[in-house]
């Protein structure tokens, strides 16, 4: 039997001619591509795009449900010069297509000997599987690693292209010019206005004020948002469709997405303007950012202009389907990296016999995705096997952590404290999500090694061969970016830090204590005696003695603060009686947390005061208060460098007691 004859080839009839699938979009060669031969592009209905060699995507060209299959057969053999029979195109079809959701229904065909004539390297993997009652109501999607999982869309199509409208200018190049270099100057000018102290200071502001660390996931959230407006705008103006934005949990981390997946009929040049758009708003996010934060002086907004400017720098990263995967994807100009890896390791111990989807891959791109998969596997491992091996030693901590927090959100609820209540029930859902989502992510993967298992063990049982490497369909999905992955990573390791600095220390019997349970006041009583709770307290001050020290009723017991990072001893004789004044105007009859530092040593056992911070209601320390208003020193504590940066510019603009009528510090 010659080479492309069909073991028995079927005459078709009238009733016979396949069906196209409706909505099917045809968008031409695809530009910028990293394979031997070129790859064309198609578009189904609902979205998803297929790279197809250059015989399948003129199969499905010529579908138009009248056509017999002879006659497809003459056209392909007018399109490629080559020998093709009915047989074979009834076999590409029922085999190839449809799987794919490509065509709808096919006559039934034996399959040939060989597939038609083809160029080498138009192949694939895929078993020739039969697909009899396929349900093509519903086309099979691409199923990826490590792709979003559980997404929801909240924002669809349309209100999507019309948020993209407006934003477009942004795209010109003068504007983009511009914006890079206000993002420039305004890094510049934090960096050279305030440097590393500001930005201990605000890491500080957080920690001990949970409604900061509330404002600051806010902004965080909507710089998030802001992101995927930048990848559909920047489709939108290159000439594509973007679909919908919405939000799903990547690895075990909520985030949003946004669907580009028409981005691939741009060339590569709009492929890349899209990858980068979320890049390139977030450094117009972070320039807004950084001119709040030098006109206002809120330390917040540098805690957030940091944690922004390192979830920009994560979204380079490759090992993962973050911008940065795609933008390695569309210079290389294969799409679908994480498909080749495990092709791309079998040829590495096996040169002789070369994958077909390596080999169809050009030399000098087979060498970048070689590496790529070279850093990326080790990479994966390294963070499995440590969860693995962790994750008997971190449950029971986070069961802990998880009681803590629940205790801290009742005990704020409690006392009035609303912030410090939703920052608690914030780290108790972060210490959930991640087991709960890495428990399904798990099951996934077990799921699928159990499905391979099972198909080899049938195969096996019956013989069956190895699938023929033919020309194939491969859906290239480009559905999601999870452009907040890393993102909501930062926001939520921000919460769970100002979380942490509410919640209760270790309480393991190395710890030391952060709570002197057995200190003593005059008398004999302990200074906590008969008080229960965390120890982060709620209470309101009843006295002021100096300006480093309060009284403080906590459950109807009165407690004596000797405040953290605020230096009475550095008051000069001539500001004492001014300071203290201004101590009793911010904290008489005033709400306060009283925060402790576990980084101090506890006080000696007979010590009457309990070392703490002090939070107004505003979310403000006091501390902090005192020193930026001159009327304290910087003491120690574990934000002693921005008490120091604080004292600084108090000192610089004659605040306090650095200026009338002292005139200056203490000889």
């Amino acid at each position: 039997m010659s080479s492309g004859t069909a073991a028995s080839t079927l005459e078709p009839s009238a009733s016979q001619a396949p069906v196209p699938v409706e909505g099917i979009e045809f968008l031409g060669r695809y530009d910028g591509s990293g394979f031997r031969h070129p790859r064309y592009l198609l578009r189904r209905s609902d979205g998803q795009v297929a790279q197809l060699p250059w015989l399948l995507y003129r199969t499905a060209w010529h579908l138009d449900g009248r056509r017999s299959l002879a006659e497809l057969a003459a056209l392909l053999g007018a399109d490629t010069g080559r020998d093709i029979t009915a047989s074979q195109v009834g076999f590409l079809i029922a085999h190839r297509l449809r799987p794919a959701g490509l065509a709808g229904a096919a006559p039934t065909t034996e399959p040939p000997d060989q597939p038609p004539g083809r160029a080498p390297g138009e192949t694939g993997t895929v078993a020739a599987a039969d697909t009899t009652g396929l349900d093509h109501t519903q086309p099979p999607r691409g199923d990826h690693l490590l792709m979003l999982r559980l997404r929801t869309a909240l924002v669809p199509d349309a209100a999507v292209w019309r948020v993209a409208g407006p934003l477009r200018p942004l795209f010109r190049a003068p504007v983009v010019v511009l914006a890079l270099a206000a993002f420039v100057a305004v890094d510049v000018a934090v960096v050279a206005v305030h440097g590393w102290a500001g930005v201990v200071a605000a890491g500080q502001q957080l920690t001990t004020a949970p409604a900061l660390t509330l404002a600051v996931l806010g902004v965080i959230v909507a710089g998030g948002v802001f992101h995927e407006c930048g990848h559909v705008t920047a489709c939108r103006y290159g000439g594509a469709t973007p679909g919908p934005m919405g939000v799903g949990i990547y690895l075990v981390w909520p985030a949003f997405y946004s669907t580009v997946t028409d981005a691939y009929r741009l060339d590569r040049g709009g492929r890349l303007r899209t990858d980068l758009g979320g890049v390139y708003f977030n450094t117009i996010f972070l320039t807004i950012l950084g001119g709040g934060y030098l006109a206002t002086g809120q330390a917040w907004l540098l805690a957030a202009l940091v944690v922004w400017h390192v979830e920009t720098v994560w979204q380079f990263l490759p090992s993962l389907r973050l911008d940065g995967y795609y933008i390695l994807a569309d210079l290389v100009g294969v799409p679908d990296l994480f498909n080749r890896m495990r092709p791309i390791l079998r040829s590495l111990f096996r040169r002789e016999h070369a994958d077909p989807l390596v080999a169809d891959l050009k030399p000098w791109v087979r060498r970048v995705v070689t590496a790529w998969v070279v850093l990326v596997v080790p990479f994966l491992l390294y963070w499995v096997v440590l969860f693995a091996v962790l994750a008997p030693q971190l449950a029971p901590a986070a069961w802990q952590s998880l009681t803590d927090f629940g205790g801290q959100a009742l005990e704020a609820a409690r006392s009035g404290q609303p912030a410090a209540a939703v920052v608690g029930v914030l780290g108790a859902l972060l210490l959930v999500l991640p087991w709960a989502a890495g428990s399904y992510l798990v099951a996934t993967l077990l799921g699928r090694l159990a499905r391979a298992v099972r198909g080899w063990l049938t195969r096996r049982r019956r013989g069956a061969a190895a699938p023929t490497p033919i020309a194939r369909a491969r859906l290239a999905p480009r559905t999601a970016r999870s452009g907040l992955a890393a993102g909501c990573l930062l926001v939520f390791g921000a919460g769970l830090a100002g979380a942490a600095a509410l919640g209760p220390p270790d309480r393991s019997p190395s710890a030391s204590p952060a709570v002197p349970a057995a200190a003593t006041a005059p008398g004999g009583a302990g200074v906590l005696a008969g008080i229960s709770g965390p120890p982060t307290l709620y209470g309101q001050v009843t006295a002021v003695r100096d300006p480093d020290t309060a009284v403080v009723e906590v459950a109807g017991r009165p407690i004596t603060v000797d405040v953290i990072g605020a230096d009475a001893a550095a008051i000069p004789v001539c500001a004492l009686d001014a300071a203290t004044a201004f101590a009793r105007d911010t904290l008489l009859d005033q709400a306060v947390t009283l925060v402790p530092d576990p980084t101090l040593a506890p006080p000696p056992p007979d010590s009457p005061t309990w070392p703490a911070y002090l939070v107004l209601d505003d979310q403000q320390s006091y501390t902090d208060t005192a020193i930026t208003a001159g009327w304290a020193g910087a003491g120690q504590g574990r934000y002693r460098p921005g008490f120091l940066a604080e004292q600084q510019q108090a000192r610089d603009t004659g605040a306090g007691m650095w200026g009338l009528p002292c005139a200056g510090p203490p000889p």
